[in-house]
């Protein structure tokens, strides 16, 4: 399997933004070419109660 990278910055925030639960990691709702996309950036949840 081949890791790309991709620069997420050009891509808006759909309506799906903010609606994504948990707290195992902050996430973020994008479209790309008209479809949903769950960005997902890990963080230590150490300090989550």
């Amino acid at each position: 399997m081949k890791t790309t990278i991709i620069d997420l910055e050009p891509f808006p925030l759909s309506e799906r933004h903010g609606t994504y639960g948990g707290k195992g990691c902050r996430k973020e709702g994008i479209t790309i070419d008209g479809e949903y996309w769950i960005v997902k950036y890990w963080y230590a949840t150490i300090k989550i109660q």
